[in-house]
């Protein structure tokens, strides 16, 4: 005991000393610590504690009696992290800890590569994820596999293995064989190991008794040199040589350095040997299949800023027959020496600030704060469940038109309606559609609603403004027009996700949709609700066949006139011409086909000449009491005046209805233009059959 208290106090020494030593002076000192590695071995590997001797208690003895000065902590915390860029902890070691105790009492079935991929062959990751997807539905079951990645201080996963043993919960820990620098490799192109890098093999081999997986985590690419083949040659030897020692069967590469060229440790072509070896790559590079993928990188990386944070979220959303993996680095959950913490990337999120301060308030308990956090979250989400569910004989009212055709107009004259409850512009296609044409994942969701809660807007909206996660944040904003505040939005998005995991179709979007409406229907005891729509109506009758659909006709040259001289529509004359009278001849083959579909043309003319007429004739068509209060839309307080953030026509429909804009295309328009929308139309039979002027 006094032996291995003296080396972990010299230990301490040199890491808050050694930066400041003469060059010659740390030569010597590096040179006697190998000349007793062995002995160092023996003392910090080998040896089991002693009753009592762990070692966030050891740590907080010496803090007690030896105060270190706060100005020189930061040195302190760098222990055995010297190539990471956090000088403290992320969080409590018990967060992590407590993560497991919380699992081990849970609904969640906590699972390992070894229950996964006994016998997956590489290229058969998908048959394997597809033959459990089957079973796990059979067994009701839904899966989380916790993976460390012990890229430093190894006794931290040590510690971490203990609890895993003590709740019976397996764990997947991938080790090096050897650590080296990556700060040194990537700066400065020095291979250079880290004597630290400890190993408690008497620990790891309970550990795999208990249903635990260790696995290769292969660096093997640094350690070469950025030479292939001999990179090859080091995964053989690292294997073997861990094999003495561990049932070594599964690997996952290490991020590590990248060089110019794209060369990398997961870029190591290892695949031929697989077989040979009896290995299985399970991560990075390659990799079994999950529903949905979590990591702690975010917590300390600036390039992983964009990424989702908080994993109880990931957990949540994880449903019967579907599978998460959380990837840890346990380094990160290092406080054995004070309880302050430095977040330099995540420090402004909410889960983050909650859980330091109950640290650093000395009432934080692992397994409760999960427990506690958990049952929160999902009184929160429960609240947005009834909203998700149609009532009987809903009869929403949808509007549809052609951009600048007054469909603003005509949705806040139904929102000024006493029982009316308006969302605007929220169409399902930001719910589906990413922006870049690749695929919105359950990540992505995660990350979306996740940065929505958690910020305020102006932040939010910036994180979220990027391929391609920009529609999500159109969603967003379109929807605090319904009255939602952004924090609001993202808890609705969480309860859908949670329950449903993706959002795959229109059909699944217009329940989101729905339930955003539903919530101002709620809010304002109103009776109906509607939104702009998109020209997909069957999607929207199958879901509601009781809906009333409108569609507003305006004369197209003013809606060219509107969209050449308002926002950013920059339109095609001939291509907008036939638009005009694509969208025109679908929704009258629509109401044609479809006879026991309420379905209704108002035409902007009528509607600004003769309003209380025309709405009093609409509502009558699709059985709707008319109230004054819609012509007067201009005095209500609808959500969208009291949040106009962006709104085209926001400023439009807060003044008396008028007829400014009727032919005010005569004014705005070139002989040219005019020509082109007739050609695109297809002439002027339209304009004669609705009464439309197109002669300058």
């Amino acid at each position: 005991m006094i032996k291995k208290t003296v080396f972990q106090l010299g230990r301490l020494l040199w890491h808050r000393t050694e930066r400041y030593l003469p060059k010659k002076a740390k030569e010597l000192i590096l040179h006697h610590h190998k000349k007793r590695k062995s002995i160092i071995n023996t003392m910090h590997i080998r040896e089991d504690p002693e009753p009592g001797f762990e070692p966030d208690i050891f740590n907080s003895h010496i803090r007690k009696i030896n105060p270190v000065p706060e100005v020189e902590r930061d040195r302190l915390n760098q222990d055995g992290m010297r190539d990471y860029p956090v000088t403290r902890p992320n969080l409590a070691f018990d967060y992590l800890s407590g993560l497991v105790q919380w699992l081990a009492e849970s609904d969640y079935t906590v699972t390992s590569y070894s229950d996964l991929a006994k016998s997956v062959k590489y290229g058969e990751e998908n048959q394997e994820f597809q033959r459990w997807i089957r079973k796990a539905q059979s067994r009701n079951e839904k899966a989380i596999l916790l993976q460390y990645d012990v890229d430093a201080r190894a006794d931290v996963t040590t510690a971490l293995m203990k609890t895993h043993i003590k709740y019976g919960v397996p764990g997947n820990a991938m080790i090096f064989r050897k650590k080296i620098f990556d700060w040194k490799l990537k700066r400065e192109g020095i291979i250079e190991y880290d004597s630290d890098y400890f190993l408690d093999f008497n620990t790891f081999n309970e550990f795999q008794k208990a249903g635990g997986v260790i696995g290769y985590h292969c660096n093997a690419f640094d350690r070469s040199g950025g030479n292939m083949d001999r990179a090859i040659e080091i995964f053989h030897e690292d294997v073997a040589e861990l094999r003495k020692h561990l049932d070594i069967n599964y690997f996952s590469m290490h991020g590590g350095n990248v060089t110019p060229d794209g060369g990398c440790n997961a870029r190591i072509d290892i695949s031929p040997y697989l077989d040979q070896l009896g290995m299985t790559w399970v991560h990075n590079g390659h990799s079994l299949f999950f529903h949905s993928n979590w990591a702690d990188g975010s917590a300390s990386n600036p390039r992983y800023r964009n990424e989702s944070s908080d994993p109880l979220d990931f957990i949540l959303s994880t449903n019967p027959g579907q599978r998460s993996r959380l990837l840890f680095h346990p380094q990160y959950y290092n406080d054995y020496i004070n309880n302050k913490f430095n977040f330099p990337i995540l420090q402004d999120q909410n889960w983050v600030k909650n859980t330091r301060d109950q640290v650093e308030k000395s009432k934080f308990i692992g397994k409760f704060y999960w427990k506690n956090r958990n049952e929160h979250a999902r009184k929160s989400i429960s609240s947005f469940d009834a909203l998700f569910k149609a009532p009987e004989n809903e009869c929403p009212v949808f509007i549809n038109g052609m951009s600048r055709s007054g469909t603003t107009l005509l949705v806040s004259m139904f929102d000024s309606h006493p029982d009316g409850a308006m969302a605007y512009e929220s169409y399902p296609r930001y719910l589906i559609v990413p922006s870049d044409n690749g695929i919105l994942t359950a990540e992505e969701y995660i990350f979306t609603y996740q940065t929505l809660m958690n910020y305020p807007d102006n932040v939010a909206f910036e994180l979220l403004n990027r391929p391609p996660l920009k529609n999500l944040m159109r969603f967003a904003a379109v929807t605090n027009w319904t009255g939602m505040t952004t924090q609001q939005v993202g808890m609705l998005l969480r309860s859908y996700l949670t329950k449903y995991h993706r959002v795959t179709d229109t059909r699944e979007a217009l329940r989101i949709v729905a339930a955003s409406a539903r919530f101002k229907v709620r809010k304002q005891k109103a009776k109906f609700w509607g939104t702009k729509c998109q020209g997909n109506y069957n999607d929207y009758f199958e879901l509601w066949p009781r809906a009333n659909l409108v569609y507003i006709l305006r004369n197209g040259l003013d809606i060219l006139a509107s969209q050449k001289n308002t926002g950013s529509f920059n339109p095609d004359a001939e291509a907008l011409g036939s638009s005009w009278r694509v969208q025109l001849e679908r929704f009258n083959k629509f109401s044609k086909d479809n006879p026991n579909y309420t379905t209704a043309l108002v035409q902007y003319e009528h509607l600004v000449a003769e309003p209380e007429a025309t709405m009093r004739t609409l509502c009558n068509d699709i059985g709707m009491d008319f109230s004054i209060q819609m012509i007067h839309q201009h005095k209500a307080q609808t959500t969208l005046t009291q949040n106009p953030r962006g709104q085209l026509s926001a400023d439009r429909v807060q003044q008396p209805i008028d007829r400014k804009s009727v032919n005010k295309w005569k004014k705005l328009l070139s002989e040219e233009d005019v020509t082109r929308f007739l050609t695109g139309c297809g002439g002027t039979q339209i304009f004669k059959n609705y009464g439309l002027d197109w002669e300058l």
